[in-house]
């Protein structure tokens, strides 16, 4: 009678084995997407990545209060200034121009936009002349170029 007995414990051991591998197996999968979640906050916080889609640019904040928040590009409504005093597109393109001694009917192509580079708020003035495209980098707040390149068209 007792070989009987140590047969039913044993099966219930294997049993209860069973079911524990399986447990600690859902739990370390489980582990596994918490950490990968985790990882992927941890990045996104670290380079406050900007997702781009074809016709408009989102910035993603991750807040230790608040959580994820998604907002649209920097805009300052064309040529208007808000209350952070941008110099505005026009005044952008003026120093821009003005730089390579052209004007607005000397370029082609000539584009403006509110933009965020070397850690401060910039205009991204582009625009082509001659066989040349021309990118400039121009402090929104101060008007001083920040940084210019050209490159053939």
């Amino acid at each position: 009678m007792a070989k009987k007995v140590n047969k039913k414990v044993s099966k219930k051991e294997e049993q209860m084995s069973e079911k524990t591998e399986k447990a600690v197996l859902v739990l370390l999968v489980i582990i596994i997407i918490l950490l990968m979640i985790i990882l992927g906050i941890v990045i996104l916080k670290k380079n406050n990545n900007d997702i781009n889609n074809t016709d408009s640019e989102y910035k993603v904040n991750i807040d230790d209060n608040d959580g994820i928040k998604v907002t649209d590009d920097i805009t300052d409504n064309q040529n208007t200034t808000n209350d952070k005093n941008y110099i505005g597109r026009d005044s952008a393109i003026s120093i821009a121009l003005k730089d390579l001694k052209l004007t607005k009917n000397d370029v082609y192509d000539l584009e403006c936009e509110l933009d965020k580079e070397f850690n401060q708020i910039v205009y991204e003035v582009t625009f082509n002349y001659k066989n040349l495209e021309y990118e400039y980098y121009i402090n929104a707040e101060s008007g001083k170029i920040i940084h210019s390149f050209k490159e053939l068209d």
